[in-house]
């Protein structure tokens, strides 16, 4: 009975420490506990459940801790359209300072809708087919078809996805509150990454062979002068093959970013969309859609 006394007596002691901390945490103090708490939880070994909240959701807490709701709502909405976080390594991060992912917010649709102009934007305008659906969006790539390949080249300019993209794209659309979504492009930057580590290879060889050509000049009775002059050539030249291919990497991912962005805008506003021939719209009703909106 005693211990009982003692154990309880502990605990409304305990609750008393608490309401004491809770009155001195102000906003900052609590934002730190929350992350630490996270924090906690993710190096915690045992099993633990993941952690999904609605838009709704988050609101009721953060009124529940007296935040206004417009903030929340405002913090929602940078939060979900603001671009992955990049867990790309530094070699991929050297030929693409950025993750090829433009994202935008559009207000007063439905999921539905934003869907339907999607798929005419994607298929009409970007010359490519849905291949695959997740639960949040889906994966395009090229149409190899020769109708869709007229249709979109009458409905579009040269610099479309399917042609500077050099592989598939994914959408994906989130919600965020009523009748206001985010929707993300992203494009596939394997093949990229793919050039730009032949470039350092075509450097490594590049490099090597002026360095061999130094070797066999030594044997062939050069000086120390000229083989380090031939070492630093070598540098200089392989250097020089890896920088090319960065640069033109780059430009090209540029271009991509510009075209992911050009998609986003025009689709969110269809007054300033290109005109669409009559032919277009004909190969286009081919398919069973509409080049114009």
């Amino acid at each position: 009975m005693t211990q009982e006394y003692r154990s309880g007596q502990q605990r409304r002691k305990d609750q008393v420490a608490d309401r004491r901390l809770a009155d001195r945490l102000d906003t900052a103090a609590v934002e730190e506990v929350i992350k630490r708490a996270i924090e906690l939880e993710a190096e915690d070994p045992s099993p633990t459940p993941s952690h999904s909240f609605t838009p709704e959701e988050v609101a009721r807490i953060a009124g529940e801790l007296g935040i206004d709701t417009e903030f929340i709502r405002r913090a929602i909405t940078e939060v979900q359209s603001a671009p992955p976080q990049d867990r790309r390594s530094r070699l991929d991060k050297y030929f693409l300072p950025e993750p090829l992912v433009e994202s935008s917010v559009v207000e007063g649709l439905s999921r539905s809708q934003i869907e339907a102009m999607l798929a005419d934007w994607m298929t009409n305008r970007e010359g490519m087919r849905l291949v695959d659906r997740f639960d949040d969006g889906g994966e395009w790539e090229v149409d190899p078809h020769w109708l869709a390949k007229l249709r979109t080249a009458l409905n579009s300019d040269g610099g479309r996805l399917g042609r500077v993209s050099a592989g598939p794209v994914r959408h994906r659309i989130s919600e965020i509150g009523d009748a206001q979504h985010v929707i993300a492009l992203e494009a596939s930057d394997t093949v990229p990454q793919v050039l730009g580590r032949a470039g350092i290879a075509s450097g490594a060889v590049v490099a090597l062979t002026v360095w061999l050509l130094a070797f066999f000049g030594v044997l062939g009775g050069l000086g120390f002068g000229t083989t380090v002059v031939f070492m630093l050539l070598g540098v200089f030249l392989g250097g020089g093959v890896v920088a090319s291919f960065r640069a033109g990497i780059r430009a090209w991912g540029r271009r991509i970013k510009r075209r992911l962005k050009t998609a986003l805008f025009r689709m969110g506003n269809p007054d300033v969309m290109p005109t669409s021939s009559r032919l277009g719209d004909f190969v286009a009703s081919l398919f069973g859609g509409s080049a114009r909106r």
